[in-house]
């Protein structure tokens, strides 16, 4: 199973450029290298693909145009991944996590079980993760 990181880079510039757009197109291109292209797969044996956005937590008293921005690129994630998993359908797997970190116990422990056989036709999901942290 092939894992995508998405990062967002808020620390400069307008919030809805690096939270949405620039990790959004880096997001596309990623998942075109690594899924087939419709049509091209093989439904016994669908590529699987884990988009992991790393969200840091949100801080008291955070501008509300980064909250927007932030909550923008969780759905736009979501609207790729699902869009994705009804046009592609049986040859590819693409699931996505929402997680304060991408390496931490939550995150590992959903890519496992994505990597696993129980989760052989779990498509098109979300898993909000970053409560689990708390």
């Amino acid at each position: 199973m092939e894992t995508v990181i998405v990062r967002a880079a808020p620390d400069a510039g307008d919030a809805l450029e690096r939270w949405v757009e620039e990790p959004l197109v880096a997001l596309v291109a990623r998942l075109r290298e690594a899924l087939p292209a419709a049509g091209d797969g093989d439904a016994a044996d669908p590529a699987r693909v884990a988009v992991v956005v790393e969200l840091p937590p949100a801080a008291a008293g955070e501008d509300p145009w980064r909250l927007a921005a932030r909550d923008a690129l969780c759905e736009a994630v979501r609207g790729v991944v699902g869009t994705l998993t009804l046009e592609l359908g049986p040859v590819a797997r693409v699931n996505t996590l929402l997680a304060h970190e991408a390496d931490g116990a939550a995150a590992r422990a959903a890519l496992a079980f994505l990597a696993g056989p129980r989760a052989g036709f779990v498509a098109g999901a979300t898993f909000d993760l970053r409560e689990q942290a708390a």
